[in-house]
């Protein structure tokens, strides 16, 4: 019994201290009170649908008025690089009695190849003449857009195709490079056996058939031109197109084709 007695002491003494250690240790917030960002940053890939939430809140005891809060935005630009979603500026408000605000924003897909973007919002002025962060520290936010985008090049749209022309089906075409820059020779248009080229954009991810003979003839020699647009990572493209004849303007087809890469 003295050995089962002396066996209990450890365990007392280890529960007295572990519940000593337990004791709360409550810390008041006395200032300065400011406004900041809640968190530091986020990332998002350029053409990814999903919204950032960026929040804002007050830090200091329950505000008895609205605060107002704005902020600058640089590396980018509203519209152009990314949107504002369910608002249009750069002001956003703390109502009375509460602690925090939000903003969202989204990336503005481009399908252009320009690197990524690094977008910061700073807040520069509180209502209340609160500060606006802790000295440094929650006074920006950065938003970085990843580039999905791969930039041009004419190797990349050369070989066999799928030509895909509605109302008539899908037939194989070859691409080789032309002799001028930014330039693709299509052989087969039209299922016809007939040469044509087209001029890509390297800057805007947009394409044009600048009006010019096909060599097929039909009371008269034929002539086509269009626009359309491409995919630069995967070498895909497609054009509206109008098939005509110069000499009295009749058309023949008014369509769109769609090159898939084999």
């Amino acid at each position: 019994m003295k050995r089962l007695f002396n066996s209990f002491i450890p365990v007392f003494l280890l529960a007295g201290i572990f519940l000593s250690g337990c004791e709360e240790q409550l810390t008041i917030f006395e200032g300065p009170y400011h406004v900041r960002f809640s968190g530091t940053s986020a990332s998002v890939s350029e053409d990814a649908t999903t919204v950032t939430t960026v929040q804002v809140h007050f830090a200091g005891p329950s505000p008895a008025e609205d605060i107002q809060v704005e902020f600058s935005v640089t590396g980018g630009v509203a519209g152009t690089d990314f949107e504002f979603v369910g608002s249009s500026g750069t002001t956003v408000t703390i109502p009375a009695g509460e602690f925090f605000a939000t903003f969202s924003v989204r990336p503005v897909d481009n399908l252009v190849a320009d690197g990524n973007k690094t977008i910061v919002f700073e807040i520069t002025s509180v209502s209340g003449g609160l500060s606006a962060g802790l000295g440094l520290v929650g006074k920006k936010f950065t938003y970085t857009i990843v580039d999905n985008d791969c930039p041009f090049e004419v190797a990349n749209f050369t070989g066999t195709y799928d030509c895909d022309e509605p109302g008539y089906g899908v037939y194989e075409v070859t691409l080789e490079a032309g002799a001028e820059p930014n330039t693709v020779l299509i052989n087969n248009f039209w299922d016809a056996g007939a040469t044509i080229y087209v001029v890509f954009d390297p800057d805007s991810n947009t394409l044009e058939v600048p009006d010019q003979p096909t060599g097929l003839d039909f009371g008269g020699p034929l002539h086509v031109m269009g626009s359309g647009t491409y995919a630069a990572c995967d070498g895909n493209f497609s054009y509206n197109y109008v098939v005509y004849r110069p000499s009295d303007g009749t058309v023949f087809d008014d369509n769109t084709h769609t090159y898939t890469k084999r």
